[in-house]
């Protein structure tokens, strides 16, 4: 059985579709979700074009700090692809369908690849700050599911495709890249980790916890998108906190493993 979309969520993004496509014609094949922080990472100088989300019809608008609330439209190693500069949060008062807006309009504009990034906290203790994590799988605490958002819904077990994350990893260590590999855990924020939850969390084998990415990539694999999930850890998790974290924080940490974050993008866009 194919997931199928709820038909008043088709014909809602479809205008969104049909305004984005207007305005950018040249066929794109990969999307990009860029975390809080990534939208530095796609300087003007690989800029094709770009449109306000305002300005997209039925899209929503976000409101968290590092998000700008623009779809770029971007070349990286010679390959035009989209760029979501913003993403949208449950904590932000979003609904599912809110939350995974980005990847229906990237289902209806063709797309074929998605490549979700965010800030993470780190809970391995290999994990330092400023390291890229390649996310293998996913532990799903939002409490939210996204099969309201279709009619037909097929039951799949893995959100992030094993072939692009294998090819990803041999093609990062055969070029000498660092990376590392793991389980992302999400919740709904906007709250940082406690002791209890940081203990918990390791004790159920997450790696990283963030508060997005899994309902948008989820989504995106019901509607037949290969994904790739990367986080970049701003911070590691301890049970006895020294300070208190701020998001400005998250994004100097997120902005200094952006070199890092773009060789291992542009290495995921090659692989066919």
């Amino acid at each position: 059985m194919k997931s199928i979309l709820r038909k008043e969520i088709l014909e809602k993004y479809s205008k969104s579709a049909e305004f984005v496509h207007n305005h950018f014609l040249n066929k794109i094949n990969t999307a990009i979700i860029a975390g809080s922080g990534f939208g530095e990472l796609f300087d003007s100088n690989s800029l094709l074009g770009e449109i306000s989300y305002s300005k997209i019809p039925n899209f929503p608008q976000p409101t968290a700090k590092g998000h700008k609330g623009k779809l770029l439209f971007v070349e990286i190693g010679g390959v035009p692809c989209m760029v979501f500069s913003g993403r949208f949060h449950f904590y932000e008062g979003f609904s599912v369908e809110e939350v995974a807006s980005v990847s229906v309009l990237s289902s209806l504009l063709g797309i074929e690849k998605m490549i979700y990034t965010n800030s993470a906290g780190g809970l391995n203790q290999f994990y330092n700050v400023g390291d890229c994590v390649i996310i293998r799988d996913t532990i799903n605490l939002l409490y939210r599911s996204e099969a309201c958002l279709f009619q037909k819904y097929e039951m799949k077990q893995d959100i992030f495709s094993r072939s692009w994350n294998d090819k990803l990893a041999k093609n990062l260590a055969d070029s000498k890249i660092p990376f590392q590999e793991g389980i992302y855990l999400s919740t709904l924020g906007p709250t940082y980790e406690t002791p209890a939850e940081i203990r918990f969390f390791r004790r159920i084998g997450a790696d990283c916890a963030g508060m997005s990415t899994i309902i948008e990539a989820k989504v995106a694999s019901q509607l037949g998108i290969e994904n790739l999930g990367i986080s970049i850890i701003t911070n590691k998790l301890v049970e006895v906190a020294t300070s208190s974290l701020s998001h400005e924080e998250v994004l100097i940490e997120s902005s200094k493993a952006l070199p890092v974050a773009k060789q291992i993008i542009e290495e995921a866009i090659k692989i066919d």
